[in-house]
């Protein structure tokens, strides 16, 4: 089986690195970016199921969380730094015992 995988984002590397433990080594992954352009400030958010994901296919979750944070909440907010929304992560994701992380992208 021939598996085209499109961008290298966390999903897509994800799934590669799955794809290849079930046996299916006939991948390409195509991502549009010649080079990984990480600005100051540059993160990324995980949630649980995220979370799951990656520790299914193998991947050091817990240096990962040691290396970022536990998110508690989610501020959306406008341009002018004026709060749109916010979400309570503990209560959204009530129960689950993987956490709900953030690591800054250097």
């Amino acid at each position: 089986m021939r598996v085209l995988i499109t961008r290298a984002g966390i999903a897509g590397l994800t799934s590669a690195v799955a794809l290849r433990q079930a046996g299916i080594n006939d991948l390409t992954i195509v991502e549009r970016s010649a080079e990984v352009a990480a600005h100051s400030g540059t993160g990324i958010a995980i949630p649980p199921n995220g979370t799951r994901a990656l520790a299914a296919v193998g991947l050091p979750v817990a240096d990962l969380v040691a290396r970022g944070c536990r998110l508690r909440k989610y501020r959306f907010l406008d341009t002018a730094g004026r709060q749109l929304s916010c979400a309570d992560l503990a209560r959204l994701w009530l129960g689950e015992q993987l956490p709900y992380f953030a690591v800054h992208v250097v």
